[in-house]
């Protein structure tokens, strides 16, 4: 359990005027206790107030959950399957000081991971309560990185650029999509990848497809061969793009590979504490369209990373949020031309106190 974790989750339930946050398996939970929790079917609960904590699960995950929690002194409440969870978390909500027989409560649930079971079990055992968006306060916490966190990712970059290399040595005229992938996964898992979450190698036309699936399709001469890879390494992602030729691509396709290439050379070159979210986005889009590419650009610019692959900040037009050190998030300007073919190159950056360090290395330029 990590209690600055906790104790920062605990002063934005007091903010927001709380009474408790309900949290479930997910990144949420590995962020506050290091736990990576797969109850499948059955209901597993952290409750946290502004004083106390409790879960609620199934007896499999009792032994697990304790030996976790260790001297916390935090109750656990475990039902069997013949009982069902009702009476644990009836008993949860009495222990963090929320019992809905007292007060009407405002519960903080998460919008994009709690189950509708569980929350329709909570309208059974709470009633009429308000609740707020636990997600959004998670966000607000992760989204500012730690030493340890940073050090992760750097972990999971060097990953994917093992990664990368494999891709480019694989790649030829006569190899399917689906040998590229093997050879880029099994290199990621030899270097210390825990897992391969996503491996989209895209060829000629199919690299038009911003999240195309790996086929069988055989990769031809003269055309681009799109690899998004990433990586988990101790529950950090490492997420990158890069575009690579085979012979002579489509002089289209080189004019459109040269404007992504001088766009995100620039957003690199501009990203550092204060800029804000769509001015970087702006860079990158403005360089886009001048080449006369902008119709195709169909995406943001980057995405935040860290327990998840896609998390806050968003690099987006619209977004005036400035970037502050703690982040970690993407830039990946794209182009991507129907029936002809694809361009991405993407890159994972830090922000530090003064600038930012960009910590996927490998060539992003045509060889």
């Amino acid at each position: 359990m990590d209690l600055g974790r906790i104790e920062r989750l605990r002063t934005s339930i007091e903010m927001r005027a709380a009474d408790v946050a309900v949290i479930s398996p997910g990144p949420n939970l590995r962020y506050l206790a290091d736990m990576d929790i797969n109850p499948y079917e059955r209901t597993f609960m952290l409750f946290i107030s502004k004083t106390d904590m409790a879960f609620v699960l199934p007896i499999l995950e009792e032994e697990k959950v304790s030996r976790a929690v260790g001297g916390a002194g935090v109750p656990i409440f475990a039902y069997r399957d013949e009982e069902g969870p009702i009476a644990a978390i009836r008993s949860a909500l009495k222990a963090v000081k929320a019992d809905p027989s007292e007060k009407r409560l405002c519960l903080c649930t998460e919008q994009l991971h709690m189950r509708v079971k569980e929350f329709l079990m909570l309208k059974t055992l709470a009633g009429d309560f308000t609740y707020k968006n636990a997600d959004s306060m998670m966000l607000g916490l992760r989204i500012i990185k730690d030493k340890e966190e940073f050090e992760r990712l750097r972990n999971a970059a060097e990953i994917v650029d093992i990664g990368i290399k494999a891709a480019r040595a694989a790649i030829k005229p006569g190899v399917t999509e689906k040998k590229v992938a093997k050879a880029i996964e099994d290199a990621m898992l030899e270097a210390g990848a825990d897992s391969v979450p996503f491996n989209a190698v895209l060829s000629g036309p199919r690299a038009a497809l911003p999240h195309g699936d790996t086929s069988d399709r055989v990769i031809l001469d003269d055309e681009f061969v799109l690899c998004d890879i990433g990586a988990v390494y101790k529950g950090y992602y490492g997420d990158i793009t890069r575009t690579i030729p085979v012979g002579r691509p489509p002089d289209k396709m080189i004019q459109a590979y040269e404007a992504v290439y001088e766009a995100n050379i620039a957003a690199r070159d501009a990203v550092k504490p204060g800029i804000t979210s769509e001015a970087l986005d702006a860079i990158c889009r403005d360089i886009i369209s001048s080449k006369g590419f902008g119709d195709f650009f169909i995406h943001r610019t980057g995405h935040g990373i860290g327990l998840e692959v896609h998390e806050e900040p968003y690099i987006v037009k619209g977004d005036p949020s400035r970037i502050i050190p703690g982040m970690a998030f993407t830039i990946e300007p794209g182009v991507y031309i129907p029936g002809l073919g694809g361009v991405r190159i993407e890159d994972d950056v830090l922000i530090g106190s003064r600038k930012a360090e960009v910590i996927t290395k490998s060539p992003r330029y045509m060889r």
